[in-house]
């Protein structure tokens, strides 16, 4: 009796490791775009923290203007991620900021809100 693998053996052992194969580079795509989503939500969040603390700062004060109802921008550092606050209240101001992008040609956003009382 000879030793070694018949020809079936090898294509049948070339099928599985094909299919594992394809099976793990069909996984990359969505990695990829779940890596970008969360990156793209980090970089949303840094923005609304620098510019929460930032509007926080400037109206805190007691001898600080009364903030405006409205605000937005650009960060310099990210182009593509524009900023809008909306600020309301009187003695307890509420500030809603939403970070909008572009991701894959749909526009992304969220939402972020904070409150701060003049001291």
């Amino acid at each position: 009796m000879k030793k070694g693998f018949t020809l079936i053996t090898v294509v049948f052992a070339l099928a599985i490791l094909t299919i594992g194969v394809l099976s793990i580079v069909l996984l990359f795509p969505p990695g990829h775009k779940a890596v970008d989503r969360s990156r793209a939500m980090t970089i949303a969040a840094l923005i609304a923290d620098r510019e929460l603390n930032t509007i926080q700062t400037l109206y805190s004060s007691f001898d600080s203007p009364p903030p405006p109802e409205e605000l937005f921008g650009r960060d310099p550092d990210f182009p593509r991620f524009f900023w809008r606050a909306i600020i309301s209240g009187k003695e307890i101001y509420t500030v809603d900021l939403e970070v909008t992008w572009e991701e894959q040609r749909k526009k992304q956003q969220e939402s972020f809100t904070t409150k701060f009382t003049k001291h």
